[in-house]
């Protein structure tokens, strides 16, 4: 019976806080970052790997949205820890 009660592991709230907050911090860095991108080159590929990434993350989808923040970033030469 505590099975019936259990919920989905794809539910919000039992994604970590911190794999929440991995969301806000890998958008804010990118955001900073992209001023003044190491590789200007990747500029225009970041950014739609960023837009995708802030989408996912306020989709509830905080794995993915980081990951593909974390790629924008190594795109333009940041690092994404």
């Amino acid at each position: 019976p505590a099975a019936a009660f259990a919920k989905s592991p794809n539910m919000p709230e039992n994604v970590p806080y911190a794999v929440k907050v991995r969301c806000d911090t890998l958008k804010q860095k990118f955001d900073a970052a992209s001023a003044h991108p190491k590789n200007p080159a990747e500029l225009d590929a970041a950014r739609e790997a960023a837009s995708q990434g802030g989408a996912l993350c306020r989709a509830s989808k905080y794995e993915e949205g980081g990951d593909s923040l974390a790629r924008a970033l190594r795109l333009i030469g940041e690092s994404a820890d």
